[in-house]
């Protein structure tokens, strides 16, 4: 007599381990490829949304221009601007209100808005702390800046070769729109490094946690790039290359300020103080 076996059912539809492993496998290098790419997108969306805001900011300048004698918002450190990144405290009251936006601050802000650079996260989580003063942006605004410098701790290194000449003048002897200087920038994204370290992180004494201090950053945190506005209103993008030190060669951006923080906003073509 012969016997016949039929198979189980549950066993032929099972995966054995190997199988299970496989997939798994095939599921990481996949994901290995794509995550890339993913984050490539992702700081390519940010960096069209940050140029789309500083677009934003040179109609806002240029509309105020049109309603003050052609002059740019003064900047001078008695107006609060004591910094690249600090404008005037009246910007609150007076500017944004009729230029550039009418409401949303402090933690009610959108994370978008025009404010801040979308992949900034520094300057947003410094407005949330107790004794922010609200006239903190998240870009370098550049004209009309006293010849003196800043704070004590941020004053602009005006001896250092990519900031003297022209490149000094179109920081301090700059007060409208149209003059000698009106092919040199107005605004710039937020590159900055703390000088003692070469770090691009701060925690600010502790107050907000570890974040980057500039913006389009690769994976080590260092920027690859900035938006520069210009009078016009048009935005251009510039690469960033960063060695080592604070002071290796930057081919690209140059340094214009020192202290504690070292900015870069010296697009290349200023560099040789012009075109003017």
């Amino acid at each position: 007599m012969i016997r016949t076996f039929k198979a189980d059912k549950d066993s032929r539809s099972a995966f054995t381990l190997i199988e299970l492993l496989v997939v798994i496998a095939i599921i990481a290098i996949l994901a290995a490829m794509l995550l890339p790419a993913l984050a490539r997108a992702k700081q390519s969306a940010y960096r069209i949304t940050c140029a789309s805001n500083l677009k934003q900011w040179g109609l806002a300048v240029n509309m105020y221009a049109g309603d003050n004698g052609n002059k740019f918002p003064d900047a001078t450190a008695a107006t609060g601007a004591f910094d690249l990144a600090f404008v005037p405290f009246d910007f609150t009251n007076n500017f944004y209100p009729q230029y550039l936006y009418k409401s949303g601050t402090g933690v009610n802000r959108a994370a978008n808005n025009v404010m801040y650079c979308p992949s900034d996260v520094y300057h947003p989580a410094y407005e949330r702390i107790p004794s922010y003063k609200g006239n903190l942006i998240g870009y370098n605004y550049l004209p009309g800046r006293d010849a003196a410098g800043g704070t004590s701790c941020n004053n602009y290194d005006y001896a250092n070769p990519a900031f003297t000449g022209n490149v000094k003048a179109w920081m301090i002897s700059r007060p409208k729109l149209g003059g000698a200087y009106r092919l040199a920038p107005v605004m710039a994204d937020r590159l900055q490094i703390l000088t003692a370290t070469g770090s691009w992180s701060d925690d600010a004494s502790g107050q907000i946690p570890m974040t980057s201090m500039g913006v389009h950053v690769d994976s080590r945190g260092v920027p690859t790039g900035g938006n520069f506005m210009y009078e016009d209103g048009h935005v251009s993008w510039q690469k960033f290359k960063w060695k080592s030190k604070v002071n290796d060669p930057i081919e690209t951006i140059g340094i214009g300020s020192r202290g504690i923080y070292t900015d870069y906003f010296v697009p290349v073509e200023l560099n040789g103080y012009g075109p003017w």
